[in-house]
């Protein structure tokens, strides 16, 4: 198998059906270094039904073992012996190993080339990533059957995947759980990787991003910052995307690096899911220790929050429903106006018990990083230049300082005998507690 995925000569099955597409796309590539298979890959679209049926069912085979991947193996032999000795080959171990290093400051060039590569082409079909196709089998037959019609050798192009992600949930395997998790963090790290979303911003790219090196999420970012300028479905694909980031703090690239020292400082003992690191971080943000570049991250992201209660997982979570029932057609729209949340404050009397105090913690947020106009801050905006920024200049300087302004009014008004404020203020002050309690549990 390893001179066959090297040599074409070797591959007596690939090199018979792929005779006359080798003399027509590939009669210059000479043999060796698997120069001819990655020039019939260049070229999948060109290739018979034959020639491209038998490649698929060969790079699945190629996609088992380090050694099966010459030039990767060739330019990371050095990155093998420091990296990955002690690793087994097989089942694409070592493969595994190089990836996981791949963003060490000594790992080659050469070898990361190759790597990244390799994780490129696997994101092409889930038949090619050796780990996903095994792990997944079982759940792929009974979630996303109807996602991709295996046949001719033709590449699902991230369909599965894709549907194996928006599933998650309901995956049984939990190695392929593991899977899909490690492959949605290489989506959010770079947009190559989710071959939906880069088919459907093929374009935008070019247009807004052709100046921007993929990685670390830098794409991504550009294309949000063009939201309103983005063709419809890259739009939607982006929003989907980001509604994933923010189920982790763990698959947001640019936070992990941003907020490390702040992460150990003040959130150690909280398990990362269900945005609990995101929200101790954004708790503490008052802390005079806390960094201005972590803190400018997160008041960014908690108003992505404001205008798409998408990105809010807890809200989400608890909300659901409500918003099925209250505000289904502001949530139609996939607006970034608020309007979802916005409908759900109207409607706040309604609201489910666990949605209302969902929704009060995710107010209190919002005043917590009080700022002028603010989506669903503005209808206070009067009050709190009154009652706020003329009794103490210079308050809405401090994250906070807004937010337990209002809170003594609201205090003060609530013993005057308002009924709906107080059930606000409770909701508030219940999130806050449970809030409290949750990251207590988490650092036991």
């Amino acid at each position: 198998v390893e001179l066959a995925a090297q040599d074409i000569r070797f591959d007596v099955p690939l090199a018979d059906a792929c005779y006359e597409d080798r003399q027509k796309l590939c009669a210059n590539v000479p043999p060796g270094s698997a120069r001819v298979i990655r020039c019939l890959q260049s070229q999948r679209d060109k290739l018979g039904v034959v020639c491209r049926a038998t490649l698929m069912s060969e790079e699945m085979r190629f996609s088992e073992n380090i050694d099966f991947q010459f030039p990767m193996k060739q330019a990371c032999l050095k990155e093998m012996e420091e990296y990955c000795q002690d690793v087994p080959h097989g089942n694409a171990r070592v493969i595994r190993c190089l990836q996981l290093k791949k963003d060490d400051k000594h790992f080659g060039k050469a070898c990361r080339v190759e790597v990244e590569r390799y994780e490129q082409e696997s994101a092409k079909d889930y038949r090619l990533n050796f780990r996903l196709y095994n792990a997944c089998k079982g759940d792929v037959g009974q979630l996303c059957k109807d996602a991709c019609k295996l046949q001719d050798g033709e590449i699902c192009g991230g369909k599965v995947l894709s549907c194996l992600s928006d599933n998650k949930a309901s995956i049984k395997a939990e190695a392929c759980r593991k899977e899909v998790t490690y492959l949605e963090k290489l989506e959010v790290n770079d947009f190559r990787m989710d071959m939906v979303l880069a088919e459907a911003c093929r374009n935008d790219v070019s247009k807004f991003c052709s100046a921007v090196e993929p990685g670390e999420g830098r794409v991504h970012k550009c294309l949000r910052e063009h939201a309103a300028q983005l063709a419809p479905q890259c739009r939607k694909e982006e929003l989907h995307l980001e509604e994933k980031e923010a189920e982790s703090v763990q698959m947001s690239v640019s936070l992990l690096k941003t907020c490390a020292n702040e992460r150990r400082l003040f959130c150690r003992g909280v398990l990362p899911g269900s945005a609990r690191v995101f929200r101790c971080l954004a708790s503490n943000m008052a802390s005079a220790d806390f960094g201005r570049p972590c803190e400018g991250m997160i008041l960014q992201k908690l108003k992505r929050r404001d205008a798409n209660w998408r990105l809010d997982p807890p809200l989400r979570k608890a909300c659901m429903g409500d918003v099925d029932r209250l505000c289904s057609q502001e949530d139609s729209l996939r607006s970034d106006t608020g309007a979802v949340k916005k409908c759900m404050i109207s409607e706040q009397t309604e609201l489910s018990p666990g949605c209302q105090r969902e929704l009060g913690r995710s107010l209190h947020m919002s005043f917590v990083v009080w700022q002028p106009k603010g989506l669903l801050t503005a209808p206070c905006d009067g009050d709190i230049q009154k009652y706020c920024l003329s009794q103490a200049p210079g308050t809405e300087v401090a994250p906070g300082a807004v937010s337990n302004c209002l809170a003594e009014i609201v205090d003060r008004m609530s013993r005057s005998g308002l009924p709906n404020r107080r059930r606000l203020l409770a909701a508030a002050k219940g999130a806050e507690q449970h809030q409290q309690q949750q990251q207590q549990q988490q650092q036991q």
